[in-house]
């Protein structure tokens, strides 16, 4: 079958101080500890993104159209791998006691992302993808990573792929780099070291199931990503959540984190959410505003139980309501369940349709 030209996202994962790490080390340990990390960044990946190669010490991945319905899930994926990296390097050191070069260089190791929107070829070689073309190659050949001071803990986003995800680079670096026929190129770079700072002193607020007037999980025939996709994105919430119309307010700095406003028009009235806690694709909460007097709290957490099914919990607290309370707070944890039971129905039907 001859192969047929694909638009798509281009992602490489590239762990930095690869060479001198495996090359200045004990190989038997070197080896042992960057196959740990490659398969980590896989794992992580995977979900979104189709690996096409692994190259040294680098993970060159890709996502057609039809795998990435929503950008700022792919922007969300790059920071939590990188947060489960820097968590695993963490976790590496701690565990050994072992005094080898190779097991005291793991902290020197970091992991930096390159990222475009292009063409490619796509063929098989048994087995194994191919990707063919000039975009395919701006990245897998670093050239982005060339016009960038030496530095670890970064991204990459070429202006196509940023257009394509339809993502702001409020406050990110811009650089322009030239490569073979195509014009000039315009990329950002952000700081990964920063976000994983945030995430770590970041507070966090989460309704404990103890503490929620409603709790209920469901089984979703997808994994986290794929599933916080659904949960997150207005269009798909309006298609599972009946007779609620969805819409994207407030965003800092263009994209969803905590401060962000959501907006519902449900017939009767309308919502404002929220978000007030954001950890992809760990758990989210947001806080609900009907009016002055009727508040709630609401955490979803997601926790795969294999590479294709994710529990999704859900936590409700109810934290304002208009007198007599006695007799409305039973009314509406009622009406709650009732009400996300039924939408855990259609979203659970959805997600199998849109396999």
């Amino acid at each position: 079958m001859n192969p047929t030209t694909q638009l798509g996202y281009l992602v490489l994962a590239d762990i930095s101080g690869y060479t001198a790490f495996i090359n200045q080390t004990e190989l038997t340990h070197s080896h042992e500890i960057m196959s740990e990390l490659l398969e980590l960044i896989i794992q992580q990946l995977q979900p979104i993104l189709t690996l096409a190669a692994i190259e040294g010490g680098a993970a060159f991945t890709y996502g057609a159209d039809s795998k990435v319905t929503r950008g700022e899930t792919l922007l969300e994926l790059i920071e939590t791998t990188y947060t489960a990296f820097k968590d695993r390097l963490e976790t590496i050191r701690q565990r050994t006691s072992c005094a080898c070069n190779a097991c005291k260089s793991v902290p020197n190791l970091d992991l930096n992302f390159m990222t475009h929107y292009g063409e490619y070829l796509l063929r098989h070689n048994g087995n194994t993808p191919e990707l063919i073309s000039v975009d395919v190659s701006l990245i897998r050949e670093r050239v982005l990573k060339d016009h960038v001071p030496p530095q670890h803990g970064f991204a990459l986003f070429t202006q196509s792929a940023l257009d394509r995800m339809k993502i702001q680079p409020d406050g990110w670096t811009p650089y322009a780099a030239s490569y073979e026929s195509m014009s000039e190129i315009k990329f950002y770079r952000t700081d990964l070291q920063a976000c994983y700072r945030q995430r770590v002193e970041t507070r966090c607020v989460y309704v404990q199931p103890q503490q929620a007037d409603l709790v209920m999980s469901c089984d979703l025939a997808a994994p986290p990503p794929r599933v916080w996709e659904w949960l997150n994105d207005p269009n798909r919430r309006t298609q599972w959540m009946a007779g609620r119309k969805w819409s994207a307010d407030l965003r800092l700095r263009g994209r969803t984190a905590v401060g962000a406003r959501n907006h519902c028009d449900h017939g009767a009235g309308q919502v404002t959410e929220i978000i007030v806690d954001w950890r992809p694709f760990d758990y989210f909460t947001v806080e609900i505003n009907i009016d002055p007097a009727r508040r709630l709290t609401q955490t979803y957490r997601l926790e795969s139980n294999d590479d294709h099914f994710t529990r999704v919990s859900t936590q409700i607290k109810i934290e304002a309501l208009p007198s007599p309370q006695w007799l409305l707070r039973p009314l509406v944890k009622a009406i709650l369940w009732l009400l996300l039971h039924t939408d855990y129905q259609r979203l659970a039907r959805m997600i199998e349709e849109n396999k």
